[in-house]
């Protein structure tokens, strides 16, 4: 039994972080859906929205660089809906001219607001984005050059992180390169499997009201996107930049926002567990569905590698000491962060300590779609 648990851990982190990944690569170059028709003429009707709370350090820049852009301004609008800000970002909107500012004096949360601005949009084509991020001048061109291509719905753009210095951010920008090179892949086998938040494109016309408590509609919206027949595909061009974040404890609280919302998609989709309407089910799967239970995986791996016997398993435990030790030594000693081969295992346990809190929070309902700074 105890051997049955060790091959079952094993083999399931082994599958999605390395097995997974590094198929679903290979086959994308054998296997690669046909590539979108580009014809730079191509140029739809474009509403940016964003969706603001208490972003008064950032609000400003963001509305000038979306004036900024490489795009007709005839054909390109801004939206901004304040959710219930208490700082000085309404009144900072207010001053600015020929953008559609919703002001809401109450905090309802995002999804409520995603809904309000998609029933007010009548462009042919959505750009969702965040406040803190900005475009490089021709994302938005990239983006739309794509919806050429009549089965495409839903584009994802690439977040690049500004270099800020520390081994947590070098860390964490690790994981976002490994990210989005497994995104890609999906993205040119079929689809990918949800988008970039920061940075995401969508036909109007394919999209309809998300439930109101939903905390990823960075998943939500394309994956109802490919539930119509249509693809989600990643484009590399189209750019936001951001600075990762450069504290674990910050890394470690939006994780775990971020895990919830996975958590809550697959209870709130029972679809997302049908081949009769997913297509994309072994993607789902691998890489959504299994990320979920690795913390399970790796206290199963741990316990029954030190209870067997043979020479092994003995190196594969304290191989896991090891690494463990390092990890947390990275996490409470702040000073030891700056060496990366103990950064990089603290930013791995506090990301999957993020997927127990996560679920926690879930299963006892205190997870909130409001905003938290």
């Amino acid at each position: 039994m105890i051997e049955l648990i060790f091959w079952i851990s094993f083999f399931t982190i082994l599958y999605t972080y390395i097995i997974y990944p590094s198929i679903i690569i290979a086959i994308s170059k054998i296997k690669r859906k046909r590539t979108p028709e580009f014809d730079e003429t191509f140029l739809p009707t474009v509403t940016i929205v964003i969706v603001a709370f208490n972003e008064e350090k950032h609000i400003k820049r963001k509305i000038d660089n979306c004036r900024s852009l490489d795009y007709p301004k005839d054909r390109l609008r801004i939206c901004v809906i304040s959710d219930g800000s208490t700082d000085s970002t309404n009144e900072i909107l207010r001053l600015e001219e020929g953008i559609i500012f919703i002001e809401d004096n109450i905090n309802r949360g995002k999804s409520f607001q995603l809904n309000r601005a998609i029933s007010l949009c009548d462009s042919e084509i959505i750009v969702f984005s965040d406040a803190r991020q900005v475009f490089k001048s021709d994302a938005v061109k990239k983006l739309v050059r794509n919806f050429k291509t009549e089965n495409i719905g839903a584009v994802s753009g690439e977040l690049v992180f500004l270099e800020k210095g520390g081994e947590t951010a070098k860390s964490i920008g690790l994981y976002w390169e490994y990210e989005k090179l497994l995104r890609k892949a999906e993205s040119e086998l079929d689809s990918s499997i949800g988008a970039t938040g920061a940075i995401y494109a969508v036909r109007s016309n394919l999209l309809s009201s998300i439930p109101e408590d939903i905390i990823l509609d960075d998943v939500e919206i394309p994956m109802q996107v490919v539930k119509k027949g249509y693809r989600v595909i990643f484009e590399s061009e189209a750019i936001a930049y951001d600075y990762p974040s450069s504290e674990i404890g910050l890394e470690f609280r939006r994780k775990v926002r971020t895990l919830a919302g996975n958590y809550q998609l697959f209870i709130k989709n029972p679809w997302f567990f049908n081949p009769f309407k997913n297509r994309l089910l072994i993607q789902t799967f691998s890489h959504k569905l299994l990320r979920l239970i690795i913390p399970e995986m790796l206290i199963l791996l741990f316990i029954s590698s030190r209870l067997m016997e043979g020479p092994f398993y003995n190196v594969l435990f304290y191989l896991q000491c090891i690494f463990y030790i390092a990890g947390l030594a990275g996490i409470f000693f702040r000073k030891l962060r700056n060496i990366g081969l103990i950064n990089f295992p603290a930013v791995f346990l506090t990301l999957n300590a993020a997927s127990i809190v996560a679920l926690y929070k879930v299963l006892s309902g205190k997870i909130s779609v409001r905003w938290k700074k």
